[in-house]
């Protein structure tokens, strides 16, 4: 009995001094022993408490158990509440009191495994990277995104640079590094919208007549009236007619400007849509005459383009035809009216044109109708001092 108090007595001394003891306990044997808390120093696993493993000369719990205070208990799965980090199972953290993995993870009901890149398959959303989403078992962008190798970003708009077709919007053809619109349609704030005709060459048709354009119809969606005429397969934008005398074309600048008369008989379109139409693209001019014989003659000109500002100066060049090159005379040259003449050419003629100066009687054919030699609708080379019954302008993109 004395022999056994001395034990005890020593081995209480010991676990005291060592700071890891618990309390005594009797075995089978009716003989006590001690037993060691979490991270005691240990040499088997029977010295330790509750389910405490002596691991490495220390109590430990296993993997997948915490230390609770008193004991080792199931550590908590994915999205069970925790205070801890420790209180969770491995490869999860606990963040905001909710057992988590980290975000480039994805919990698979047993373990944190790294979310899956695009194109890979997949089951649910949480298996693939931020920004994927799980479609038809496979990891992809939404349909307004594209992977740019590390993320999902937004496809481009129109005008946007890119490297490849894939960046753009569906249906954008990524040309020159830029997000294009297609053919049909024209860019307008990083939209598309569908093409409108800017003069007759854009429209299937087959007849002549009446039909409505929009002048720089790429940029702009201002809707003018025109009248086509169709020669052989080419469609032609008439700027001009003239064949009855119904419309007084001794007229003020502002007027030119703005146009005047019906485009389904005599009329002048207007220099500020004839400046539109003929800067969009490549222009040629072809010129009509019929004298009152009934003679008819052509002058035609691969280059026309008519600029913008006050003056409406007039580029022609490249004439071939039969009626004579009488227009040349005027190139370089601004429009002028009564109200705004250079050398009294048109108050002299009666009418409105590119007028140079000491060279007014080239060209009018915006005269008097019915009005005698060069006063009248008039282009020398075709008859000097003749006056015309009939005059076209018409114009075509190359």
């Amino acid at each position: 009995m004395f022999s056994t108090l001395v034990v005890t007595i020593l081995i209480f001394n010991l676990a005291v001094n060592e700071g890891s003891f618990v309390n005594l306990i009797n075995d089978d044997n009716d003989q006590l022993k001690p037993e060691y808390t979490i991270n005691s120093t240990c040499r088997n696993s029977l010295e330790c408490s509750g389910k405490l493993l002596c691991l490495d000369g220390n109590c430990q719990c296993v993997a997948d158990l915490t230390w609770n205070g008193t004991n080792c208990i199931t550590r908590k799965a994915a999205k069970q509440e925790c205070s801890k980090t420790e209180d969770c199972q491995p490869s999860l953290s606990c963040f905001r009191q909710i057992c988590q993995c980290p975000s480039s993870d994805f919990w698979n009901g047993s373990i944190c495994t790294l979310r899956k890149t695009v194109n890979s398959t997949c089951y649910s959303y949480p298996e693939c990277k931020e920004s994927l989403e799980c479609k038809e078992d496979i990891c992809q962008c939404r349909e307004n995104d594209y992977w740019d190798g590390s993320y999902c970003v937004i496809k481009k708009l129109p005008g946007m640079k890119c490297s490849a077709q894939f960046e753009c919007r569906t249906e954008l053809p990524c040309f020159d590094g830029t997000c294009n619109c297609p053919d049909i349609e024209f860019l307008k704030e990083h939209k598309c919208l569908p093409n409108l005709p800017s003069e007759c060459q854009d429209i299937d048709i087959d007849t002549d007549g009446v039909y409505s354009v929009y002048p720089k119809g790429k940029t702009s969606s201002r809707r003018i009236s025109v009248y086509c005429i169709i020669m052989g397969k080419q469609k032609w934008t008439v700027i001009q007619r003239r064949y009855d005398g119904s419309v007084d074309f001794y007229r003020s600048l502002s007027e030119y400007i703005k146009g005047f008369g019906r485009v389904d008989k005599e009329h002048w379109l207007g220099l500020d849509n004839i400046h539109r139409l003929s800067i969009d693209g490549t222009h040629e001019l072809s010129v009509v005459l019929e004298d009152w014989e009934g003679q008819k003659s052509e002058a035609n000109y691969s280059k026309f383009k008519v600029y913008s500002g006050n003056s409406y100066s007039l580029d022609i060049s490249g004439y071939s035809g039969t009626a004579g090159d009488s227009l040349h005379y005027s190139n370089g040259y601004s429009f002028y009216t009564f109200d705004r003449d250079y050398g009294d050419c048109a108050k002299r003629n009666t009418g409105a044109f590119w007028f140079q100066s000491g060279e007014c009687y080239r060209s009018n054919l915006n005269g008097k109708y019915n009005g005698t030699g060069q006063a009248g609708v008039y282009w020398n080379t075709f008859g000097p001092n003749h006056s015309l019954k009939s005059s076209i302008m018409m114009i075509r993109r190359r």
